[in-house]
């Protein structure tokens, strides 16, 4: 039986999408570069600091996360470091003796969950209150945001 050309076309065209799709970052493929600090960044890596893994607890690039950040328990810091990359998978320095720094911004609720320490090269994040927060992370020079990440939830749990 010999297959319709209509249906080979239809399974070229949409075969690959679903492949794709399946895979996971679409984002790679169509990069939505549309401010002067996305040009940039290319990825974010945050570290949990409390941690010896050396693995980074979640990344963001092309508008989304992979991984979450660890639960903060009421009454304790959360450390976190951040890394940023420019497209060259290059770090982009960030300190008190840099031109960059690390900024966490609390959104919607997240005044009445966390407390936020930002340090220039890394970010103390205090549990106030148990419930989930969002917050983003910024590249600032001169205290002027040049990138921003999409928001990641926080959770902040009883012990």
């Amino acid at each position: 039986m010999a297959v319709h050309p209509t249906r080979r076309r239809l399974v070229a065209v949409v075969g690959p999408s679903v492949l794709f799709g399946f895979s996971g970052c679409l984002g790679a493929l169509v990069p939505d570069v549309d401010e002067e600090g996305d040009a940039l960044v290319e990825e974010l890596w945050i570290y949990d600091r409390g941690s010896d893994q050396g693995e980074p607890v979640a990344d963001t690039h092309y508008g989304h996360w992979h991984g979450g950040l660890p639960d903060v328990p009421r009454g304790s810091v959360l450390s976190l470091d951040a890394e940023f990359r420019n497209h060259d998978r290059e770090p982009i320095p960030i300190g008190d003796d840099e031109p960059n720094q690390l900024r966490t911004q609390r959104t919607g609720k997240a005044h009445e969950t966390i407390a936020v320490d930002n340090r220039g090269d890394h970010v103390r994040i205090a549990g106030e209150k148990v419930g989930e927060a969002e917050i983003v992370f910024q590249l600032v020079e001169r205290d002027e945001r040049i990138w921003e990440s999409p928001p990641i939830t926080l959770a902040v749990s009883s012990t």
